[in-house]
């Protein structure tokens, strides 16, 4: 599979036979006719980025032999200064909890699993996460007028953020319940990655 992410608002899958890839099929720009095109899943709850994005997401298989075909999807709805981010999840060597507001695409081999929230000031900001597993690339979407930062945190180490901020998370952390003064922050305790945004 090749990714093209050089033009920009566009994001570009070229497929080989049997690759396929998971996106939102409201942001899609081009499709190959030979495609396949199948309802995967509906989310709960529709990403932050754009109001008439649908929730639904689709899979887009290639099963044609012998030929490469494509599916672009379209960013720019999001915001000028919106920045395509991704994730290995094999590199990663962890399963990754995603904000689902960031979704934008994801390659095969990535599995979806919907978490349920427990925490109420998560349900009152409409967050909904999802548990990313397997071994492919997830792709997000963000703004790129706010400060993106990885966080590593060692064995023990622990971190409140803010549940707005939280864009990602390695499912090794724990969470920490809350004090009464950090009811809207969530705490997590090493070790594992923390993406944020602010």
């Amino acid at each position: 599979m090749n990714v093209f992410l050089d033009s920009p608002g566009n994001v570009e899958f070229q497929l080989k036979y049997k690759e396929s890839v998971y996106g939102f099929a409201s942001d899609v720009v081009y499709l190959n006719e030979e495609m396949l095109v199948s309802e995967f899943w509906k989310m709960s709850i529709i990403p932050k980025y754009i109001s008439k994005r649908n929730s639904v997401i689709s899979l887009y298989q290639n099963i044609v032999k012998d030929k490469e075909l494509s599916v672009i999807f379209d960013y720019s709805g999001k915001g000028s200064l919106s920045k395509v981010h991704h994730f290995d999840l094999n590199k990663m060597k962890t399963s990754l909890v995603l904000n689902s507001q960031y979704f934008f695409a994801a390659t095969h081999g990535v599995n979806f699993q919907e978490i349920e929230i427990t925490s109420l000031i998560q349900r009152l900001v409409k967050v909904k996460n999802i548990l990313l597993s397997g071994n492919g690339m997830v792709f997000i979407i963000r703004d790129g007028n706010k400060m993106f930062e990885e966080i590593d945190l060692s064995h023990g180490d622990e971190l409140a953020v803010e549940h707005q901020n939280i864009v990602a998370y390695s499912n090794r952390l724990r969470t920490k319940k809350q004090n009464t003064g950090l009811a809207n922050h969530e705490i997590f305790v090493g070790p594992g990655k923390i993406f944020i945004e602010k």
